[in-house]
């Protein structure tokens, strides 16, 4: 069984809960799920006795790592060319 990914914050806990304590032992975890509740990383990581944290500090997905990396270096070249223009 997977876990139910229906967004990008459920992808960021999946990879936070992956981390923490591997592929492997985060899947096992949905088969203890307690009743009808579905295999969201949330309702994973409550069984695995691993809090959650705020949505700020989950870790950011390798796509917005780069987004964030290329926005960055654009705007760094943007006052570079500013400084040039003024000096």
């Amino acid at each position: 069984m997977q876990p139910e990914i229906t967004n990008l914050r459920a992808r960021r806990e999946w990879q936070y809960i992956v981390e923490r304590v591997g592929e492997a032992r985060a899947l096992a975890a949905i088969a203890d799920l307690p009743g009808k509740r579905r295999p969201y990383p949330f309702n994973i990581a409550k069984v695995l006795g691993l809090p959650m944290p705020d949505e700020a500090d989950l870790p950011l997905l390798p796509e917005e790592r780069a987004s964030r990396s290329e926005a960055a270096a654009k705007a760094l070249a943007e006052m570079k060319k500013h400084l040039r223009t003024c000096g």
